[in-house]
């Protein structure tokens, strides 16, 4: 046994590559519920489920985030104002696509992942170089450049980027429980591209109009989970040792459950335009999801493709940063009730550092509620 494992040591030294692959091979096993329609059937329950909310609540609080007046009555004028601030930095979201652009979206896609539908893996369209003049270029920019910009300018969202191969992974539990299973979603390489750079023109737009949520930090350049852990740290830290540690710090742990799933598109469009996302970006995003279509695969079988009416694309660039917009409208919300409603939301409970109050933190859909007694998390 000890000499079979030393041969895979030495097989794998030096390449991750064998290295995953092999372990792969050896945790791989066929899905126990192997009923393709029944898979196809979960899946089209899960995303076209009808949500409990009203439009009426969701107008409401909308209208609560941004037109609340402050003391001094001039509280919507100042909203108004940062919302016409961000339209304006917004207009760069809408200049036309560079060839540079597409250019690196296309060194970004990765090797060796399955294909979509379209059956044209990624390689296709990295490989295509030839050296000109001692420079490596890729023969298809051009034409890759000339199809995405027309697709951006136009909203006329392809039939072929539509549909994607969607399996589902075991996760933990019982393997007999759809629940356990998370869908993983393989589509056009192409499409991938198209989104990976309006993905990536709205997070550096989002970072420097400010336009999202300083509580959130999951899928943000420079932000991420240890920043999260060491505020959390440094929380409990001060509750236990310092000044405040008269004061116990109570954490409310909130996972939504499918949420990436369950979002209302139509409200995720309103809450893009409340952020100032508007123009040819705004009718970008919403000509992707126009028809989302899935075919299931359990092993080897693929099922008839059925509509996918509400969350965000399984497996899309796109998703976490949309997700994440959407998702921050529940900090607003609570920012500005705590700003209106000073006493009704025991605004004085919230956890203060350096004079900062935080009075909760997101990773991605993961929040954390913090205050110092249980009436504050009550009024959340």
């Amino acid at each position: 046994r000890m000499k079979h494992f030393e041969e895979l040591l030495k097989k794998c030294k030096g390449n991750s590559r064998s290295f995953w692959q092999l372990l792969d091979s050896t945790l791989r096993s066929e899905c126990l519920l192997s009923d393709v329609n029944d898979w196809q059937r979960y899946f089209e329950g899960l995303f076209n489920e009808e949500n409990a909310y009203r439009d009426s609540d969701a107008e409401a609080i909308l209208s609560f985030i941004n037109g609340q007046p402050r003391n001094d009555g001039n509280g919507w004028e100042a909203s108004m104002g940062q919302r016409v601030q961000r339209v304006e930095a917004a207009a760069q979201l809408n200049e036309p696509f560079s060839v540079g652009e597409v250019a690196f979206a296309i060194r970004c896609l990765s090797n060796n992942k399955a294909c979509g539908p379209d059956r044209i893996p990624a390689e296709c369209y990295k490989g295509a170089k030839k050296e000109i003049e001692g420079r490596s270029v890729n023969l298809l920019v051009p034409h890759i450049h000339r199809l995405l910009e027309y697709i951006r300018s136009t909203g006329d969202y392809p039939v072929q980027f539509q549909t994607s191969y969607l399996t589902p992974l075991f996760k933990k539990g019982d393997p007999r429980d759809k629940g356990n299973y998370r869908g993983l979603a393989v589509g056009s390489a192409l499409a991938k591209c198209y989104a990976f750079i309006l993905e990536q023109r709205l997070s550096r737009w989002g970072e420097v109009a400010k336009a999202r949520s300083p509580y959130q930090g999951g899928f943000r350049t420079n932000i991420g989970t240890i920043h999260n852990l060491l505020a959390l740290r440094h929380l409990t830290d001060k509750c236990r040792t310092g000044p405040s540690s008269s004061r116990p710090l109570f954490v409310c742990q909130v996972d939504f459950e499918k949420a990436f799933d369950r979002v209302p598109r139509h409200l995720l469009w309103k809450r893009l335009q409340e952020r100032g996302i508007h123009g040819h970006m705004l009718e970008a995003l919403q000509s992707c999801y126009k028809k989302v279509l899935f075919r299931v695969r359990v092993n080897g079988e693929s099922s008839d493709p059925f509509e996918s009416k509400q969350g965000v694309k399984q497996g899309c660039p796109l998703s976490p940063t949309l997700f994440g917009f959407f998702i921050e409208g529940f900090a607003d919300y609570l920012e500005a009730k705590d700003r209106y409603h000073q006493s009704g939301m025991c605004v004085e409970e919230i956890p203060v550092v350096d004079g900062v109050r935080v009075p909760s933190m997101f990773y991605a859909d993961d929040l954390n509620l913090f205050a110092h007694n249980h009436r504050r998390l009550m009024c959340v």
